[in-house]
């Protein structure tokens, strides 16, 4: 009778050890899934990028940094879409602001997330609300946005199209070129540095704790 109750519990544990080994592999997939998600939201092409971003965020356990960061990388690739790609319906530029609308809604002191809303601003023509994006995002990261801000500045006032604004792009320019020349990185065309990435760098990733 003692062996038939040792044998019972011998059994019991056996199925015990499968279980938590099934349970601990389901985690290890889910750890494998979640990276894989975190990584295509970062980096990737346009549709990869939106689809892993927007499990991010409908993900209810993600912080609400977390959060913010996928809105921010997924109004991200709607914006590099939208500058690489004729958009006549102005619907990516439309995208982008709502994104990184949400995502400055969720972290409000990220300069990246005003500098990105301003270049989408600038896309939908809204030229007074993309200059104080970039204004916002010179002073929350001076050091990172001083001379893009004001690159984008420039790039704004040349936008009107109109000989009033002409003194101020040559003077937003003019000094973009002496801070960036101050700060030994030069300025593309796109009003980026040309080494490394953008001050944006057109990603931002997750916390290394999101689940």
């Amino acid at each position: 009778m003692e062996w038939h109750r040792i044998g019972g519990l011998a059994r019991r544990m056996a199925r015990l050890v499968h279980v938590l080994a099934a349970v601990l592999a389901l985690g290890v997939l889910s750890a494998v899934a979640v990276a894989d998600t975190l990584s295509d939201c970062i980096s990737g092409n346009f549709q990869t990028r939106i689809n892993a971003c927007t499990a991010i965020i409908k993900d209810p356990s993600q912080t609400q940094i977390g959060h913010a960061v996928a809105y921010y990388n997924r109004g991200a690739a709607s914006l590099a879409n939208a500058l690489a790609v004729p958009d006549p319906y102005q619907g990516l530029f439309t995208n982008a602001l709502a994104d990184f609308d949400e995502a400055i809604r969720l972290d409000l002191r990220n300069a990246a997330y005003y500098f990105d809303r301003g270049r989408a601003k600038q896309g939908l023509r809204l030229f007074d609300a993309a200059l104080a994006d970039f204004y916002k995002a010179r002073d929350l990261d001076p050091k990172t946005y001083w001379a893009p801000a004001y690159y984008m500045i420039g790039q704004v006032a040349e936008a009107q199209q109109d000989q009033r604004w002409w003194a101020s792009a040559i003077s937003a320019y003019t000094h973009a070129s002496r801070l960036n020349r101050s700060m030994s990185q030069p300025i593309s065309a796109a009003g980026l540095p040309t080494s490394g990435a953008s001050p944006s760098g057109s990603t931002q990733r997750l916390p290394t704790s999101a689940p």
